[in-house]
């Protein structure tokens, strides 16, 4: 307890500067003040004041010292003085900018009990300046651990109301592990596509030369934004984006992406039941089982558990994905389709698609709709080139699954597909030949 008296006494050595010993020159020029002050009180209440003190002793020759404060602005000085000496914190205007600008000198000069008393004050008496400056209140205390408290309270409202940074001004201007302290967040109240969508703004941002098309970029392009959005990659729950948003917001940037991470990505929509074999994030708290991806995998074993480092990427191995290393089951060989119990290839197809067949069918709709938005000459070659490299991988696949694939309303019959077709159905029509030699 803190007796009045005590407290009255020490106020006055506060306001009558007779024995005092330094003299601190606060705020920079034209802006300044001389401050007389007595060491043993600052030396006592203050570390940062102690270990100045400590550090002129040595020196000292005369009584009188000046020591120079130019960091801090006078009249916000003269507060946390105040306190230093009374115990007793006023200030003249009561708003928060004023009370964010008393923390951060508290923190500066180390004084614990007003950085806690300050905090407390904003957090309940200062709600409405506070939503309206978030990010302010966010840059300000991030590298101040003393002022966790309410730099913590900031990050989660920023976390459960998202939109307020993300359509800000300051959020382009963010540095990058001050997006990263946020999308790493588990209590993150957004759908991870729309995240993608953000990083990927805030890293085109970081570039002005950079084309608005993204279909005109060039390599360079792509590696410029790769390395900016580097940093922030590990900490997106890719596998929780459903497969229609996959296909239209990471197809087209597939080359910021490490290649692993990407090929995983492609074998996991691909593929029903896929278990990647790399270790994923699993949803934020705010999805719901009905909100999170349809195809999110299982996250019982602790491999699934774990979460993703910042260099889970760095140097790890291309992963290719080998067909002929997929199940006898999954992909039975056309022979034993030909002499099942369910009749020809032909009868067989009349029925509904296997899983595996509308895979297929997926698959190629997945590398349609991205090679569709490419110019056109170079939309044609890799449609040509995707068709044959699926007629060598799937070969089980007959004209009737490629028929159904072939005429999906987003596919238009130029004649270059056209022509790639007519091969896919020649060399199915060999396949059958032979078949039945056998």
């Amino acid at each position: 307890m803190c007796l009045p008296s005590f407290t009255q006494d020490f106020n006055r050595l506060y306001v009558d500067t007779t024995l005092a010993d330094l003299t601190l020159i606060v705020g920079e020029e034209p802006n300044t003040e001389e401050i007389r002050v007595h060491s043993p009180i600052l030396w006592a209440r203050s570390p940062f004041f102690r270990e100045v003190l400590n550090a002129l002793q040595a020196k000292r020759t005369t009584f009188e010292q000046k020591l120079k404060v130019p960091f801090m602005d006078p009249e916000v000085f003269r507060s946390v003085l105040k306190f230093i000496y009374t115990n007793n914190f006023s200030m003249k205007r009561n708003n928060g900018i004023d009370f964010l600008d008393q923390l951060v000198a508290a923190d500066d000069l180390q004084v614990s009990t007003l950085i806690s008393y300050i905090q407390d004050k904003i957090i309940q008496n200062q709600q409405t300046w506070l939503k309206d400056n978030l990010m302010r209140i966010w840059q300000s205390l991030a590298d101040r651990p003393s002022c966790e408290m309410l730099y913590n309270h900031a990050q989660s409202i920023i976390a459960s109301k998202p939109a307020v940074m993300f359509s800000s001004k300051e959020f382009l201007a963010l540095e990058a592990d001050f997006l990263v302290s946020i999308v790493q967040r588990d209590d993150l109240i957004r759908e991870e596509a729309a995240i993608w969508e953000d990083v990927i703004r805030w890293g085109i941002a970081q570039h002005s030369h950079l084309p608005e098309d993204v279909m005109t970029w060039t390599t360079e392009n792509f590696a410029a934004l790769r390395n900016t959005i580097k940093p922030i990659i590990p900490y997106i729950r890719f596998f929780q984006i459903p497969s229609a948003e996959f296909r239209r917001k990471i197809i087209p940037f597939q080359q910021v992406l490490p290649n692993p991470l990407y090929q995983e990505l492609l074998s996991f929509h691909l593929e029903p039941g896929y278990e990647p074999p790399i270790p994923i994030l699993p949803p934020r708290l705010s999805q719901s089982p009905a909100k999170s991806c349809e195809k999110s995998p299982s996250l019982s074993s602790p491999l699934r558990r774990t979460y993703l480092t910042r260099n889970c990427f760095a140097n790890a191995p291309v992963i290719e994905i080998k067909r002929e290393q997929e199940s006898e089951a999954e992909f039975p060989d056309e022979k034993k389709i030909a002499v099942s119990r369910e009749g020809s290839p032909r009868a067989r197809y009349r029925k509904r698609p296997s899983p595996s067949d509308r895979r297929i069918m997926q698959q190629f709709r997945l590398y349609y709709d991205w090679r569709a938005s490419l110019p056109g000459k170079l939309t044609q070659v890799m449609i040509a080139q995707e068709m044959e490299k699926m007629i060598n991988d799937k070969t089980r696949v007959t004209t009737t699954i490629i028929s159904q694939a072939y005429n999906m309303k987003e596919m238009p019959k130029n004649e270059l597909k056209i022509r790639a077709f007519k091969i896919w159905i020649d060399k199915q029509r060999e396949k059958m030949k032979h078949m039945r030699k056998n």
